[in-house]
């Protein structure tokens, strides 16, 4: 069980990442 939250807490924090970035690479275009 806590290894499933551990990964979901690490697929979020890719999720975050990668919508930052997303914006950051759209406002920079």
């Amino acid at each position: 069980m806590i290894n499933i939250l551990s990964h979901m807490k690490v697929l979020i924090s890719l999720v975050n990442l990668e919508s930052y970035l997303f914006k950051d690479t759209i406002s920079f275009i």
